[in-house]
């Protein structure tokens, strides 16, 4: 799956996308409860959002200058760069929404959020890096880690039944 929605016939047909979130839930939890870890994506911000420990950090731009560092970073025309982030997005959105029933860009998923336009990735890697580090983050409770350790490898729920109710 690996951040997309399942397609039609695997939704009904097949129990291949409910392991997947299942064993990425899993995954998730226990890489969580060793600390200092950092996840992209994987609705990670929705698995983790109840944990204090968690620092959610969602990095956005503008179209026009996600475009340029596509094309920078990967070599390819404007219009390959336009299509690899839409497709990007679309992938993204399908997965969280399918998963978690959410939006991956509503902003109250997240901790800190950062247009990196007028930043360079150091610039903003720094930011988040002294955010995390900071006191009210680094309080984080023994009762989170001993409770992500209990959810870690359980299997028993599927993020599935998390979807939000409204």
């Amino acid at each position: 799956m690996d951040e997309k929605s399942p397609s039609l016939l695997e939704k009904f047909f097949s129990e291949r996308p409910k392991i997947y979130l299942n064993r990425l839930q899993a995954v998730i939890f226990e890489v969580a409860k060793k600390g200092d870890a950092v996840f992209f994506g994987r609705g990670s911000q929705l698995l983790l959002r109840s944990f204090d420990c968690a620092f959610h950090v969602l990095l956005t731009g503008s179209m026009e200058k996600r475009v340029q560092r596509v094309m920078e970073e990967k070599h390819v025309s404007r219009e390959v760069a336009e299509q690899m982030i839409r497709q990007s997005d679309h992938d993204k959105r399908g997965f969280v929404r399918y998963a978690f029933d959410e939006d991956w860009l509503n902003p109250q998923l997240y901790d800190l959020l950062l247009n990196v336009d007028k930043l360079s990735f150091d610039s903003a890697a720094k930011i988040v890096v002294d955010a995390a580090k900071s006191d009210e983050i680094k309080a984080c409770g023994r009762d989170s880690v001993r409770l992500l350790g209990k959810l870690s490898f359980k299997g028993k729920s599927s993020p599935l039944s998390w979807k939000r109710t409204s």
